[in-house]
């Protein structure tokens, strides 16, 4: 199961599964580098970085960001 880091708020961070469930764990439990926006996997026992799947969101975000502004532009 994939986790989202929504955010990070002094020691704790709150993620968010995959059937949009939120859970809040300890930042103590996460890879050090972790930041807001990444993609985690519970492997183990531990929260491991999917640095694949991280990109794969960020850039299907960008994407569909870019596709926004183009049809704003259109309408303007």
């Amino acid at each position: 199961m994939h986790f989202a880091v929504d955010r990070i708020e002094d020691r704790v961070a709150v993620l968010q599964d995959d059937d949009g469930h939120s859970v809040s764990v300890d930042i103590g439990l996460l890879p050090l580098d972790v930041a807001a926006g990444d993609v985690l996997q519970y492997v183990n026992g531990r929260y491991e970085h999917d640095r694949q799947e991280t990109e794969s969101r960020r850039d299907r975000i960008y994407r569909l960001e870019q596709l926004l502004r183009g049809k704003r532009k259109e309408e303007d």
